[in-house]
């Protein structure tokens, strides 16, 4: 009976402890569904006809297209591929070391190396630099250490790693 009574209440258990990921906490301050949001990410922009048929102006603006809406969903494909690295097991493992290192809801760009070791990136400095620069963490060849970067930010980097 206790088994069967476990059982139960584990599936109401489990909404209680429920935690959106960041990509979904984004998705709703945008007033976006989640899903129809990752089924559009998901699915490629189709050519209205064969490039091979299309005119130089005609294929300038389909690649224009692609290329902005790589850019413009870079953080969402990012945060995507966190949440599902590992079951979300590693977003979870990411939340937690932020609020761990978190001074006033920021990290400081200095923490990032050894945040990320301790998630178990093996990163070079090289490859730590890019991905701080795409946060304007960096000054030509060097790290701004005093840099603060938002749990998102974090969270992005996170995702950018995966990739």
């Amino acid at each position: 009976l206790k088994a069967t009574l476990s059982g139960l209440f584990s599936p109401l258990r489990a909404a209680a402890t429920y935690m959106p990921s960041t990509f979904e906490e984004q998705c709703e301050q945008r007033q976006i569904n989640p899903d129809e949001w990752r089924k559009f990410l998901s699915t490629p922009i189709l050519a209205e006809k064969c490039l091979l048929d299309m005119t130089d102006l005609e294929l300038e603006a389909h690649y224009t297209r692609v290329e902005e809406r790589a850019e413009n969903t870079k953080e969402d494909r990012a945060l995507i591929i966190l949440e599902r690295a590992q079951e979300g097991r590693l977003e979870r493992q990411a939340g937690k070391l932020f609020l761990q290192s978190a001074k006033d809801d920021k990290i400081c760009a200095d923490q990032v190396p050894e945040m990320l070791e301790a998630l178990r990136y093996e990163l070079s400095n090289t490859e730590v630099h890019f991905l701080l620069r795409k946060f304007n963490a960096t000054e030509d060849f060097d790290m701004v250490p005093e840099s603060e970067l938002s749990r998102r930010q974090w969270m992005w980097l996170g995702g950018e790693c995966q990739m």
